[in-house]
């Protein structure tokens, strides 16, 4: 009888410790993918400056995709940030002065005109260009975030919602 009221014991137990995270995220984290991609300027290296064909990954790609957490009300920005840290890749942004606003100048030393007059740091979700800034776009459960760099005002990317004047 004693051991039937100690294994009922130790299964309630069990029990009550296993479904407090039953259903949780841990600590308010949320997952999405991350990836870093600078193919097209290889496919422009006629454009690049001589120094920069040194430090391009030879695959092109800066940051594999990855899943990568967040924690709600983050930005792709703040995203970007933290995992290229973590990788230890140099990554520059300037702050505006009013605001939450922050302009992604390079990843990796591969900065915007580096190949051209039209090239720099573009940003898909999901597969879609975004037209706000990096640091204004919340990030949601199971996005598919994309950094590319363009040597064409996004053209050789894919966006072809910009256009030249």
């Amino acid at each position: 009888m004693m051991k039937k009221g100690i294994f009922a014991a130790v299964l309630l137990a069990t029990v009550l410790l296993c479904s407090c995270n039953y259903g949780t995220v841990s600590k308010g984290k949320s997952t999405c993918t991350l990836s870093v991609e600078c193919k097209t300027a290889l496919d422009h290296k006629d454009k690049l400056k001589k120094e920069k064909l040194e430090i391009l990954p030879q695959d092109g790609v800066v940051f594999a995709k990855k899943e990568v957490s967040f924690t709600k009300g983050e930005s792709v920005f703040d995203v970007l940030k933290r995992e290229l840290q973590k990788a230890h890749i140099q990554m520059e942004f300037t702050k505006a002065t009013i605001g939450s606003v922050s302009y992604l100048e390079g990843i990796g030393n591969l900065y915007e005109f580096d190949c051209g007059a039209h090239s720099g740091w573009l940003y898909r979700v999901n597969g879609t260009f975004q037209t706000v800034a990096s640091s204004e776009y919340k990030v949601k459960e199971n996005d598919q975030v994309e950094f590319v760099y363009t040597c064409d005002l996004g053209k050789d990317v894919g966006n072809v919602g910009y256009q030249k004047k």
